[in-house]
Order: C-alpha cells, then sequence, then structure tokens
C-alpha cells in the first residue's frame, strides 16, 4: 500500500526530529565533558602564585630602589635606607601580626610615632605606608602610587630616609600573607651625618640555609655609613662589593661543595661592622632546582604557574563560549525544543555552568586583592 504524501512528511519529520535529538544528546554529552574537564583541571592542578621571580619579588632592595626610581622619574633625590627606621617599622609590623589589626593606629590607641620613638629615631618629619596581600613589587607599588596619600609620602621632599619590613604569616584570615611596612623619616641632622653615626651592614640575599642549584651566587644586602664592604666565604676574601643606593651586591663565581659559610665586613675611617654569616649548600649532583624565590610554597600536587593556568583556562572557556552560540543558534533553528519554557531553561543551566566553572577556575585562576592603608 502506497502511503500518502502526509505519511511520508510525517515520516520525514520523526527521521528529521530523531536526528536533532540525536545532535541535542551529543552536545549535551560534549558540553558536560568539557565542563568536568575544566573543574578537574581547577581542582587538580595548584596555582604556586606566590612563587615569583627574584626581580620581582617584594624585597628591601626592590623596595628601595623602586622608590628611588620613582622619585627620580619626578625629579627628586633618592632616599637612603635607614636601620632606625627598619626597626621601627619592623617593631610596627610584628605589633599588626599578633593583634591581627589593620590601620596605622594598631593596636587601637597605639600611635604610628611611637614605633619611630621607640626606636630612637628623632624625626623633623615622619610618615608610614601599610600594604598587605601583594606579592610583587610592582602591584605593591602601583597602589601605593594610585593612591593620593601613598604617593604624597613616595614623593614628599622633606624626606631623607626611608625603613622597610616585609612579614609573612597568618594574617587578616590569610595564612600565606604578606605585609609590608614602609617608614619614612628626616632629620635635623641630616642623611650623611645620621649615616655615619648609624651604620649597618646586612645580608638580605639569599636566605640562611640556600641551597644553591649552580656554583655561582648573587649576594645582596643593606649598607650605610659604610664606604667598602668585602665578602668572604668560607674564611677566604672573595672580593670588594659594589655598593649602590645603599644597596651592595656581589656575586660569588664558584662556591665550595657541601656548606659555604658566607658573610661581609665593612669600613668606614675607625669603624669596622661584620654582618651575621648565612649558609649556603652546593652540591653538583644535585637536581637543578627553579630560578624562583617562594615566598610560599604550595601543598603537594601538580604545580604551574599563573600565567599558564591562565592560558589554558582562557581556550577552555572560548571552547565553551563557541559551543554555547552554535547550541543557540542550531536549537533556536530547529524544533529540538518546542517549548519557549523548556528553551529558557535548557540555556538558564547553561548559564549556570558557566558561571559556576569561572567562580571555580575561570580566566583568572586566582585574583589577588591587596590592600594599602
Amino acid at each position: 500500500m502506497k502511503k500518502s504524501a502526509r505519511q511520508k512528511k510525517q515520516i520525514k519529520k520523526v527521521k528529521k526530529n530523531e536526528s536533532i535529538n540525536r545532535f541535542v544528546y551529543i552536545k549535551r554529552v560534549a558540553l558536560l565533558i568539557l565542563a568536568i574537564g575544566i573543574l578537574s583541571f581547577n581542582a587538580v592542578i595548584k596555582i604556586d602564585v606566590k612563587a615569583e621571580n627574584k626581580t620581582e619579588a617584594i624585597t628591601v632592595e626592590n623596595l628601595l630602589r623602586a622608590h628611588n626610581e620613582y622619585r627620580k622619574e619626578q625629579g627628586l633625590p633618592e632616599l637612603h635606607l635607614n636601620n632606625l627606621l627598619n626597626l621601627s617599622s619592623q617593631s610596627k609590623g610584628q605589633v599588626m601580626l599578633d593583634n591581627n589589626c589593620w590601620s596605622h593606629y594598631c593596636p587601637p590607641g597605639k600611635s604610628p610615632w611611637d614605633f619611630f620613638d621607640n626606636a630612637q629615631y628623632n624625626y623633623v618629619y615622619a610618615g608610614e605606608n601599610l600594604a598587605e596581600g601583594y606579592y610583587t613589587i610592582d602591584t605593591v607599588m602601583q597602589a601605593w602610587i594610585n593612591s593620593k596619600t601613598h604617593r604624597d609620602n613616595i614623593v614628599k621632599p622633606e624626606f631623607t630616609e626611608i625603613g622597610f619590613s616585609i612579614l609573612y604569616g597568618n594574617y587578616l584570615n590569610n595564612s600565606n600573607n604578606v605585609l609590608v611596612v614602609t617608614h619614612f623619616g628626616a632629620t635635623s641632622e641630616g642623611v650623611a651625618v645620621k649615616s655615619a653615626q648609624n651604620p649597618i651592614l646586612e645580608i638580605t640575599s639569599p636566605q640562611n640555609n640556600f641551597v644553591s642549584p649552580t656554583e655561582s651566587l648573587d649576594i645582596s644586602g643593606t649598607v650605610s655609613g659604610l664606604d667598602k664592604v668585602n665578602v668572604y666565604n668560607n674564611n677566604q676574601l672573595k672580593g670588594a662589593a659594589d655598593i649602590s643606593g645603599g644597596i651592595f651586591t656581589y656575586r660569588i663565581e664558584r662556591l665550595d661543595q657541601g656548606n659555604n659559610s658566607i658573610w661581609v665586613d665593612g669600613t668606614r675611617d675607625s669603624t669596622e661592622l661584620n654582618s651575621s654569616q648565612i649558609n649556603v649548600v652546593f652540591n653538583t649532583v644535585q637536581e637543578q632546582s627553579t630560578t624562583f624565590e617562594l615566598v610560599s610554597d604550595s601543598n603537594s600536587g601538580l604545580t604551574m604557574s599563573v600565567e599558564d593556568k591562565n592560558t589554558i583556562n582562557l581556550i577552555f572557556i572560548a571552547a565553551l563560549a563557541i559551543l554555547f552560540i552554535i547550541d543557540i543558534i542550531l536549537v533556536s533553528r530547529t524544533s529540538a525544543i518546542t517549548s519557549a519554557k523548556s528553551f529558557s531553561h535548557y540555556h538558564l543551566g547553561l548559564f549556570i555552568l558557566l558561571a559556576l566553572i569561572i567562580l571555580v577556575g575561570g580566566f583568572a585562576g586566582q585574583i589577588q586583592n591587596g590592600i594599602t592603608i
């Protein structure tokens, strides 16, 4: 028996709907697989966000350099590092960590100028900048510069000296937080006299018990009131360090096998000063370690840089967006979803899925929110 034209049309429509339904099923599976892939990627891969290149890390050397570079751009003389301001900023930072408070008057009622007085810094001018939650020198400096009150301290022409402290710990509900305290000052004696009265010499990089991946090692630290700095390794004089802007630097070309006991001494007229010793370990058979300085290492699991993870996340999200657009075009032009209500619910679910993916990992991987006051 021959089928009528109407029956043929109905059969053709059924086959078409079956084909569309199969496409919708495949498309949904593809969306699910992609979503699971993104969520798994963000759950398994740990971002080592606090592993920064040494040139970008927040250190005393980088802070001093960044402040003086910005002042130079404004036509202002450079600031000189002062040990008494280092001490006052260190005391202020430690009190803030111990009391978990975030204020210039921390703990409540404690004036910031009390810390200058306790360090016996007889100031004519004094100022304080605070920041927490930043992990690179560029981000913290830009935050200060973008704030008028902080920038005013940085470019205040009356300031001639500066001191820093960088503290790490459980602070403001962040177990691996970074707190930076900067103290500015000027005394009636002037920079030259104050430096002579207050000589300082300290190795700030590398840290004690550092394991060197190569036989060469860069030494740096803070110096004030001294004309010459000599570098020693295992009781052998290696040479004189370069001094510039309150910072000394020196490269030891060849470390000894095993432990290296390193220290520096400095002289000026009749003044002599020795730094504390640091131990550096070097073994030729050791595996080559990363060239990054860890502020806080991550737990067990796979790791990659923030930039690499962001790139992969962006590719994932772009693929999901393309699939989403294709879905809207195809489904809206077919009768796969005939109900307007079902159509809305279907795409609302996709929007929620997309929001969840961005929340878990998404574009940024991890957002660093630093705060300054």
